[in-house]
């Protein structure tokens, strides 16, 4: 997600032109190809969202979990499977749900500017790969309540990332470390708990 000639247009832009196209389907690959490293932060963004709701997280954790990893290793590219990329998509469909996501995107982008370039470097980005990795497994984990903080960081870090946005990484980077307090605080409690539990059932 290296910022390049993609970047000359905020995502929205980008969205609002494909959903101006006329045609009967479309490839995934075509779709992949069109969003060009801009298909990290659309494909976070288009499952981070789902994932603030608390029933939901784990399902859609799973593709997190996928596009994460490659984010994390620094593929300059998303890579899909082929038995996924040669699937076609109805246009009529896939053209509602773009022109619903632009408009919240637009909105959001109102709030958006290139800054803080230090956040989002190629090594930076990398380590907000690892970042939005770790938030994808916590999702996963059962802890009542516990979805928003890593959705909304992985939501941020991807709309930083898109618009090269330091501000919005670093705010992802905060809802991190509250995440892993979270977390680790909860963690604790189990353990600590287990431990007294034990000690009341079997004298120790």
């Amino acid at each position: 997600m290296n910022p390049g000639p993609s970047h000359n247009k905020k995502l929205s832009d980008v969205l609002r032109q494909l959903a101006a196209e006329e045609r009967s389907e479309m490839k995934i690959s075509e779709l992949l190809a069109l969003l060009g490293e801009r298909a990290f932060g659309a494909g976070i963004l288009a499952f981070a969202v789902p994932c603030l709701i608390p029933a939901a997280s784990a399902i859609f954790a799973i593709p997190l979990f996928f596009i994460t990893a490659q984010l994390m290793i620094g593929r300059p590219t998303m890579w899909l499977p082929s038995s996924l990329t040669r699937r076609s998509v109805p246009w009529a469909g896939l053209r509602k749900g773009i022109q619903s996501a632009t408009d919240m995107i637009a909105r959001a982008e109102r709030l958006m500017k290139p800054r803080i370039d230090i956040l989002c470097t190629p090594f930076a980005e990398r380590l907000t790969g690892i970042a939005c990795f770790v938030l994808t497994l916590i999702l996963f984990l059962p802890i009542p309540l516990a979805n928003f903080a890593p959705a909304l960081a992985l939501i941020l870090f991807a709309l930083g990332l898109a618009e090269q946005d330091g501000l919005a990484v670093a705010i992802g980077w905060f809802l991190t470390i509250v995440t892993l307090a979270i977390v680790l605080g909860v963690g604790y409690g189990i353990v600590a708990g287990g431990f007294l539990l034990g000690k009341y059932i079997f004298g120790y």
